[in-house]
């Protein structure tokens, strides 16, 4: 059988991939080189262990979320930029649980690839909160005070913390708008 050729965008790819399906915690090196049709001693021509491998799919995965979140706030001000961001963040955390997961990462070291990404998602909020007279610092803080809010709502959905009847996404509309307020 001919040997299969990848290069690094392939590898991380295929392992964002993994994390979708299955979850984080699936990611091996054997998952990925089983799915690439290579062996994993394959794989340390660009990744020298497990965790270099996690840190490339976690950098991945917050630039995947700030492309959303930035998309989505495109031609958007006010209001409906927040709403835009807070929805489209939610929905990035259902549809890619495991990406989502990869997001939360802490960087290797500071200023590595994670640092920039996770610098560039605040960003994309900060930015946004730019619109109700935040700036410099108090417009970091508010960042990540809006993007704890709304992480800390799915977090508990994706951990099935809510039992109670109440329609989760007039809570999560609830949410947002306890956000804006606050930004105001």
């Amino acid at each position: 059988m001919p040997r299969q050729r990848v290069n690094l965008s392939d590898v991380t790819l295929t392992a964002v991939a993994i994390i979708d399906r299955h979850s984080l915690d699936a990611l091996t090196l054997s998952a990925v080189a089983a799915e690439l049709g290579i062996r994993p001693s394959a794989l340390y021509t660009y990744f020298d262990s497990l965790d270099a491998l996690r840190h490339a799919v976690a950098v991945q995965a917050t630039v995947n979320l700030t492309d959303d979140l930035r998309n989505a706030a495109v031609g958007q001000s006010g209001d409906n930029a927040v709403i835009a961001l807070a929805h489209t963040y939610r929905s990035f955390a259902v549809a890619h649980p495991g990406q989502y997961a990869a997001t939360l990462a802490p960087p290797a070291q500071p200023g590595d690839a994670m640092a920039r990404a996770a610098s560039d998602l605040i960003d994309v909020f900060a930015r946004v909160i730019a619109n109700y007279g935040h700036r410099g610092d108090d417009a970091i803080h508010a960042a990540r005070a809006a993007r704890s809010a709304i992480h800390g709502f799915v977090a508990l959905e994706a951990g099935q913390g809510f039992h109670s009847p109440a329609d989760r996404d007039a809570s999560f509309d609830h949410l947002v708008m306890t956000v804006i307020t606050g930004l105001q």
